[in-house]
């Protein structure tokens, strides 16, 4: 996700978009008659569930099974990168399985590898790029080259970036918008992976920065030229952030937005430029919510809305998950930005504000609803932090 929640709510989801040895099993549940999900509803009206998937292999050595479930047979194996399809069948239930060190949770998809074998695959191991009609779906052969080429390149080594976007900008132009946004999540995808597993923060790390410069970091006007080492993170796709006194590269969404912004799908676009913005105005810092509660109101509704018009987005688990950790924000507060004054356990005056302002923008809004529900138990305990308040804020904490 993005800088705001990138480096404070996200990791877990992170893990779900890297490589890593295998699949293997260390905790399981129980898997039933698979079975096509139920579609999601948008705006009260059923969506209707895309009939063409394309996944992408996250994981070395991917089992894939003949049935859902750890305990069936291992009819072949897929390896890191490899694009397979389905029709978006899965398993009723899902299965807890630990990947890189990590329980991730998720049901079983139905896919076909390039040689026709049909099985199926752990969900968490694999990342949607397209989801859709079936005359629509983009060549499979095209973006399997680029995918074999991104993880022909090694995530460690910095200069991978640059090859990445050297290649994608001298790839033939797609008029299909879905080809491009399924093009679009390969690179962010491998570009998230070296961002990860490229310990680039080392090099920052050990640099000496003057006081200039964080600021201009904060601002979002540092000039990458300035020092040899963030020119060579600039040309490969990175760019900067900092945090308690720290710098961190991270692959940069700006240039991200200036390649695809103009040809991918619409829904693409909007994801785009929300990550753009929230990367340039952090959310979080030090502990502390360092944007107006509104701003923080104002994005927890987009992403409702966004997962509500788009339930087959192909980075639902991470818009989901931004819609989960914004709505909580705005009833839990931050460490360094409470809802309840320390010395008299009030409201903080800020709070109530912004959840008037929520109430009244957003109507019929699930974050309004959340934040009606907790307004209208803090008025009737006073504005106090009460017992019955503090068992309310629990339960939003699990």
């Amino acid at each position: 996700m993005k800088t705001n929640l990138y480096f404070v709510g996200m990791f877990a989801l992170i893990i779900l978009h890297t490589a890593c040895k295998s699949d293997s099993p260390q905790k399981s549940g129980t898997v039933e008659t698979p079975e096509a999900a139920a579609p999601p509803a948008a705006s009260g009206v059923a969506v209707k569930k895309p009939e063409s998937f394309i996944y992408l292999v996250l994981y070395n050595d991917l089992r894939l099974r003949d049935q859902p479930g750890q305990t069936s047979a291992v009819s072949s194996k897929l390896r890191l990168g490899e694009l397979v399809t389905g029709t978006g069948e899965t398993s009723m239930q899902e299965e807890t399985v630990e990947l890189r060190g990590i329980p991730m949770k998720s049901h079983y998809y139905k896919v076909r590898n390039a040689a026709g074998k049909d099985g199926w695959v752990f969900g968490a191991a694999v990342q949607v790029i397209y989801a859709g009609t079936s005359t629509g779906s983009p060549g499979l052969e095209k973006l399997q080259t680029l995918s074999s080429f991104l993880n022909g390149l090694n995530a460690k080594k910095l200069d991978s970036g640059k090859k990445a976007w050297e290649y994608v900008r001298k790839m033939p132009a797609e008029n299909n918008p879905a080809a491009n946004d399924a093009a679009f999540v390969l690179l962010e995808s491998f570009l998230r992976r070296m961002e990860l597993e490229g310990d680039f923060y080392a090099l920052t790390d050990k640099m000496t920065w003057e006081d200039a410069d964080f600021e201009a970091i904060h601002n979002n006007r540092f000039d990458m030229n300035k020092y040899p080492i963030t020119k060579q993170l600039e040309a490969s796709g990175f760019a900067l952030v900092q945090a308690e006194g720290s710098v961190f590269p991270v692959y940069d969404w700006v240039k991200l937005q200036q390649h695809f912004a103009s040809r991918v799908s619409p829904t693409m676009k909007a994801y785009i430029e929300q990550s753009v913005m929230e990367q340039k105005m952090t959310v979080w810092s030090d502990g502390g919510i360092v944007v107006p509660l509104e701003e923080l109101a104002d994005r927890a509704v987009f992403w409702e809305k966004f997962n509500r018009d788009n339930p087959w987005f192909p980075y639902r688990l991470e818009t989901e998950e931004s819609q989960r950790w914004l709505t909580n924000a705005l009833v839990l507060g931050a460490d360094n930005t409470p809802v309840f004054d320390h010395e008299t356990q009030e409201v903080s005056p800020d709070f109530r504000k912004m959840w008037e302002y929520v109430q009244k923008k957003y109507p019929g809004t699930a974050v309004a609803s959340r934040v009606k529900a907790f307004a209208d138990l803090c008025a009737s305990e006073g504005w106090k932090r009460t017992p019955k308040v503090e068992e309310s804020m629990g339960k939003l904490q699990m």
